[in-house]
């Protein structure tokens, strides 16, 4: 084994992770489907930060079984500063360190609501079935979201990575292994969305019965209790300061985002 050696570089870069639970492609143009258009206002603020589609699709809700479906895509444009450690340095591994840093990401979800073609309701928007999809989109849109991610990004990382060959690893192969991992972050948040909207589907019996206390679910979203719930490892690592940091959102914001009354 070599002498053991440390060095630092000092990067600075930036990278797209771009995770969703549609397959990736070229997205041709959607007509925005007329029911948006006639949306009154407790929704309007909801279609316009979820950027909502709604379209028909028979074949998608037969293969989930569903009558409904809301389906989100979440983009997390991350930035981070990068040191790295040489831990081992032989000729048959290296074993390098990356300290990460990431700086505030910028968020941005969309989402499309799936209905059927024999939905054709009078009044569309006093439906139960859209109203229960609008529930999923206030969740995805919560105030608390975003603060929350930045506070799982804020964590300083200590990744070790390894390779097997006996010339130290180029930057590049270097920064795959950082964006792996920032990957891998996104997906994180991917789930815990997922963890929320099965959620909301349980306690409504999938949108068929109101919710015991409306308030009091949503409210409680982003509580310890609902963290353990999910049992995401991902997130033990989240002291109970950044829960507090994303639960510091105004009640009447709260309020007017979910159309609840907080006692």
């Amino acid at each position: 084994m070599a002498k053991l050696t440390s060095y630092l570089i000092f990067m600075l870069a930036s990278w797209h992770a771009i995770h969703t639970n549609e397959i990736l492609g070229q997205r041709n143009a959607v007509p925005s489907h007329p029911w948006i258009a006639s949306a009154p206002g407790e929704f309007v603020r909801l279609i316009q930060a979820g950027e909502v589609q709604i379209e028909v699709d028979d074949q998608r809700l037969r293969k989930e079984q569903k009558v409904g479906l809301t389906v989100f895509t979440l983009l997390i444009d991350y930035r981070y500063n990068v040191q790295y450690q040489v831990i081992e340095s032989s000729v048959e591994q290296q074993v390098i360190r990356a300290n990460v840093r990431y700086k505030k990401p910028n968020i941005k979800i969309t989402h499309k609501i799936l209905v059927g073609s024999d939905f054709q309701p009078i009044s569309p928007w006093t439906s139960g079935l859209l109203q229960h999809e609008m529930d999923h989109v206030a969740i995805s849109t919560d105030p608390r979201l975003e603060k929350f991610i930045e506070a799982y990004f804020s964590i300083e990382h200590n990744w070790d990575f390894v390779w097997r060959q006996s010339s130290r690893p180029t930057d590049k192969q270097l920064q795959e292994k950082v964006v792996e991992k920032s990957q891998e972050m996104t997906i994180d948040v991917e789930k815990w969305l997922q963890h929320l909207y099965d959620y909301l589907d349980k306690e409504s019996v999938q949108g068929t019965a109101d919710i015991a206390n409306r308030s009091k679910f949503f409210r409680s979203l982003y509580s310890e209790e609902v963290i353990q719930q999910s049992k995401l490892t991902a997130f033990a690592t989240l002291s109970s300061e950044p829960l507090k940091s994303a639960s510091k959102v105004p009640g009447r914001k709260l309020e007017a985002h979910f159309r609840i009354k907080i006692d």
